[in-house]
């Protein structure tokens, strides 16, 4: 008998643990494919035997929003003012090939905005979905997204774990404040961060990536860099992008399109203690480099390809404003210094390039006629100045011949009433 009375315990929590079950709730399919939006207060949950559910919504709960995408297919909308909390959500519609058909709507507004808590993963299963979220505090796990599926993020403030897609995808933050894991996504995917948006990330590794930063903040944090693959094409204007280990571009070509922003890189970009920051894994890749009234800083290398084809590209220069600074240079394409539109007064030195090599990387393009000026007015001249770590260009003004008249005439003048006075 005490036999017994020991196992039986032991049974029952055995039983126990048997009628543990997974809370999922699925969108009715019927009330999916009607026609209009269908908010989320009145969306019919059903399990996942298609049996209407009579238990309410939690944090504990999987949610899946699955059926056919058509033309009439109700996207479910989250309204203004909700305060939603839930485990998980699966978003696996067909799209009918357009990701520009919304799977799933966030529509808070300024004055009565959305709180969208998940607390584990966020999963776009299928190929073309499509998140919206407008004034939306939105915060999930890990987020797994599809072939060309797309979060779009708009005034809003969002936390994403590690962020994977093995194909196309996009990223977009407007006027959003954002904290990311990782980023791992496939070829040829697009990060997007505009209008006043500050992004900070851990990592990024994509193949054939293309970044664009517009009026905005972007960061990848302590012990993350920028990873390529392939083709890197990364567009700042008026941004402000700091990375911590670097930039590294392993094949194919890079551009770099920089207008009133700049760039920081903090390490190298294998944190080795030799590498750069700015890294071309193979030889002879071709970068494509224009830097307007922007700059590049770092205490490391900066590596612009050894491809002769390479092109830097300075215009629009600050005095105030060190365009390069890096403790080596390596470039071997062609360097032009643009005065297209540029106002400046005259005999301005201009500081190009900061670096330990900075002379003779410079005096090596000159001899190979590598450098060029252009832009220039007529009467307006420049001088190189290139000694040890710094190549610096002076602008300057020459006076017109009628401005050499006019100087002469007043020095004879003058002369001549000298000597008048003298005589007497």
């Amino acid at each position: 008998m005490k036999k017994i009375l020991y196992i039986l315990p032991f049974i029952a929590s055995a039983a126990f643990a048997q009628e543990t079950t997974t809370d999922e709730a699925y969108v009715n399919p019927s009330t999916a494919c009607a026609t209009g939006d269908i908010n989320w207060s009145a969306i019919e949950w059903t399990d996942a035997e298609g049996v209407a559910r009579t238990s309410p919504i939690t944090s504990s709960t999987d949610i899946y929003i699955s059926g056919p995408r058509a033309s009439n297919y109700r996207h479910p909308v989250v309204e203004a003012g909700s305060d939603i909390s839930i485990n998980s959500l699966t978003v696996a519609v067909s799209n009918s090939g357009r990701n520009d058909l919304k799977s799933f709507e966030i529509k808070g507004t300024a004055d009565s905005p959305v709180t969208f808590t998940i607390a584990n993963a966020l999963t776009l299963s299928q190929n073309f979905n499509t998140i919206y979220a407008t004034n939306t505090t939105f915060s999930a796990g890990d987020t797994k997204m599809s072939y060309l599926s797309k979060l779009d993020f708009t005034a809003s403030n969002v936390t994403l774990g590690n962020v994977s897609n093995g194909n196309v995808a996009t990223l977009a933050f407007n006027s959003t404040t954002a904290n990311l894991g990782s980023i791992q996504m496939g070829h040829s995917s697009t990060v997007s961060v505009v209008n006043h948006s500050d992004v900070t990330t851990a990592n990024w590794y994509m193949q054939n990536p293309t970044l664009t930063v517009s009026d905005s903040k972007f960061t990848i944090g302590t012990g993350g860099g920028l990873v390529s693959s392939n083709t890197l094409k990364m567009n700042f204007t008026n941004a402000e992008v700091d990375i911590d280990m670097g930039i590294r571009n392993s094949a194919g070509p890079m551009t770099l399109n920089m207008e009133n922003s700049s760039l920081l890189i903090r390490r190298g970009a294998y944190n080795d203690g030799v590498s750069d920051a700015l890294f071309f894994g193979a030889a002879d890749q071709k970068a494509t480099v224009s830097l307007s009234n922007s700059t590049i800083s770092t205490t490391k290398g900066v590596s612009f390809g050894t491809s002769a084809e390479s092109v830097l590209t300075i215009s629009n220069l600050d005095a105030a404003k060190t365009v390069i600074t890096c403790s080596n240079l390596t470039f071997a394409g062609s360097l032009i210094v643009d005065f297209t539109n540029s106002d400046i007064d005259r005999n301005t030195i201009f500081t190009l390039i900061s670096a330990t090599n900075a002379s003779s990387v410079f005096d090596e393009l000159l001899v190979n006629e590598m450098v060029t000026v252009q832009g220039l007015k007529e009467g307006e001249g420049y001088e190189w100045i290139s000694e040890g770590s710094l190549v610096q260009l002076q602008f300057y003004a020459i006076p017109e011949p009628s401005t050499y008249a006019a100087v002469f005439g007043i020095l004879a003048v003058a002369f001549a009433f000298m000597r008048r006075r003298a005589g007497k």
